[in-house]
């Protein structure tokens, strides 16, 4: 069975950050055939998310909350107790690397919470940096628990 994406315009393939809410100060930018970062394209369809770090050094940030009981995806809390299910982190990601800038990185962070939004467990990437050939794509694939 192949699992559902339960996000929200996951790739920015909506030219936008719909769905998503920033987090960080520094902006997310949505990008499109490399007009933010030349010779860097979407891994596929038209967009990709794009930022970094700005001069002051804060990163940038999205969050997207899906609900799973009583949401679109029809899950019930039986089934979720059950351990039935688990959680695939599978995402492409590339990051800026120059001889005369420190690389940028990439982090995901799952978090599952209870139905009055407790934290029950959370699953981070920690920070990832993509050193193949500059731009280049790297994939990450996570399954929880």
């Amino acid at each position: 069975m192949i699992a559902p994406n339960l996000l929200s315009n996951p790739g920015a393939e909506e030219g936008s950050i719909v769905g998503w809410n920033q987090t960080r100060p520094s902006t997310v930018i949505v990008d499109s055939n490399g007009a933010f970062n030349s010779d860097y394209y979407p891994h596929s369809g038209s967009y990709c998310f794009a930022g970094g770090k700005e001069l002051n050094g804060s990163p940038s940030g999205l969050i997207q909350n899906v609900k799973l009981v009583g949401g679109v995806q029809g899950f019930t809390e039986s089934q979720l107790d059950s351990y039935f299910f688990r959680a695939e982190l599978d995402f492409y990601y590339q990051t800026w690397d120059s001889f005369f800038m420190r690389h940028d990185q990439v982090e995901v962070s799952l978090t599952f919470r209870s139905s009055s939004s407790s934290i029950l467990n959370t699953v981070t990437t920690g920070e990832l940096a993509c050193k193949t050939s500059n731009p280049g794509w790297c994939r990450y694939i996570r399954l929880s628990p």
